[in-house]
């Protein structure tokens, strides 16, 4: 099985070993690509057995770059220690907040007390 640069298999599409699927293609989803099928470059397949239904447009190939820079940027160590640091901070804030809150509702309580509604 070949598969170009930049092509898209979508959800649940087969491509089978022997198959040859060019660069900047869409394979649809639920698709199947059998073997010995050799798919052109820029190439929108679909269909079981796929067959060539059109050519790519420049808003699917734009679709396929955002997924691979989605997929590069959150694969990215980095951005799993960089979430986990934004999250920690989140909880610390949280923390303040809560120890806040209490010191408020004690300051309340004795206010209540001084006027002598409890």
């Amino acid at each position: 099985m070949e598969v170009g640069d930049g092509t898209m298999i979508a959800n649940n599409a087969t491509v089978l070993e022997g198959a040859e699927v060019g660069s900047r293609c869409v394979v649809d989803a639920n698709s199947l690509v059998r073997p010995r099928t050799v798919v052109p470059d820029g190439s929108f397949v679909s269909g079981n057995p796929a067959e060539v239904r059109g050519e790519t447009r420049p808003d699917q190939l734009r679709r396929v770059e955002l997924g691979a820079r989605l997929q590069r940027e959150t694969a990215a160590p980095e951005f799993y220690k960089e979430s986990g640091d934004h999250i920690r901070g989140a909880l610390a804030r949280l923390d303040e907040i809560a120890r806040e809150l209490e010191t408020a509702l004690a300051r309340w309580m004795e206010l209540e007390e001084i006027a002598g509604r409890t």
